[in-house]
This record gives structure tokens, C-alpha cells and sequence, in this order.
């Protein structure tokens, strides 16, 4: 009987953790992002790592940044007012000058 080995992937755990403090069920957050349940659960496990793609997709759906959830880097929610078109913000006086 061959047994794959589980790999401790950092960002397999960041999503670990994002699934279980969710208010979804893992079957409703794999659908959420375009996973099979399997996927998920191969992914949660550690036998694959968090895709670029993946990390993406929880980012638009979720508000969690991608970057944060593959390098643990930066801020962990993406702030709502940076979805906001350039114009929009503006118009709100939201937009920061550099």
C-alpha cells in the first residue's frame, strides 16, 4: 500500500486555517473558489500546495490577499476601498497622493 507523504506546506496551512475560521462548510468553500471538495481536502492535507490561482481566487471571493495566504506577507484582508476604481476614489476622497 503506497502512502503519500504529507508536506507541511505554510500556505496549505494560512488556507488550513482561513477554511476552519470560515462560516462554510469545506464543501461550500471549494465551490466558492472553484474547487471539488477532494481538491480542497488534497490541498488541506498537505499532498499539493496552494496554487498562485487558487490563492487568487480566494482573494476575490474571500477578501484575503493572495500574497498573504502563499508568503504570510503584508496585510491579511484586502481593504475594501482598494477595489474601488481610481475615479471612484477620488470622487470619495479616498485617494492618497504619492
Amino acid at each position: 500500500m503506497s502512502m503519500k507523504k504529507r508536506i507541511s506546506y505554510p500556505a496549505c496551512e494560512r488556507l488550513r486555517k482561513l477554511v476552519h475560521d470560515s462560516e462554510s462548510t469545506q464543501r461550500d468553500f471549494a465551490k466558492s473558489v472553484g474547487l471539488s471538495l477532494s481538491g480542497l481536502t488534497t490541498i488541506l492535507g498537505g499532498k499539493s500546495p496552494v496554487s498562485r490561482t487558487l490563492a487568487l481566487a480566494v482573494e476575490l471571493v474571500h477578501n484575503i490577499r493572495a500574497d498573504w495566504i502563499l508568503t504570510g506577507d503584508g496585510a491579511m484582508r484586502v481593504d475594501p476601498v482598494e477595489r474601488l476604481p481610481l475615479l471612484e476614489r477620488m470622487l470619495l476622497g479616498l485617494h492618497q497622493q504619492a
